[in-house]
């Protein structure tokens, strides 16, 4: 993942569907699978900062937004990754919400039914 400025990022649940939605970003759309991945590598950013200072981004981010730390070039950029990762979290709980309450309808009272994203995987 490189680090950017992000203005506008339409996110849509998948290609059979024309819902979208939007966020800061910029102008790209990413599936579900791609959030997931990008959450995974915003996670593996953010676990080498706090291995090498011995805190959690959650305890780091709250020191940070008091004002508590100083403005240096890996505490900068571990903000971006912190709040870049709460970002697609909450798009990922958003189109997972709208995914769901789809395969509800769907199934009525049955169970739901997930597929592989691939479709050469097996059961």
């Amino acid at each position: 993942m490189t680090q950017k400025h992000w203005n506008v990022i339409q996110l849509s649940l998948d290609r059979k569907s024309n819902e979208t939605i939007q966020m800061f970003g910029d102008c790209k759309t990413m599936t579900l699978n791609e959030i997931i991945q990008d959450i995974h590598g915003l996670d593996a950013q953010l676990t080498q900062l706090e291995m090498r200072y011995g805190l959690l981004s959650a305890d780091f981010y709250h020191l940070y937004k008091a004002g508590e730390l100083e403005q240096s070039r890996d505490f900068i950029q571990w903000v971006g990754y912190y709040e870049a990762k709460l970002e697609r979290e909450a798009s990922y709980r958003e189109m997972m919400y709208n995914y769901l309450r789809k395969l509800r309808q769907r199934a009525g009272i049955g169970a739901l039914h997930l597929t592989p994203e691939n479709s050469t995987a097996t059961a």
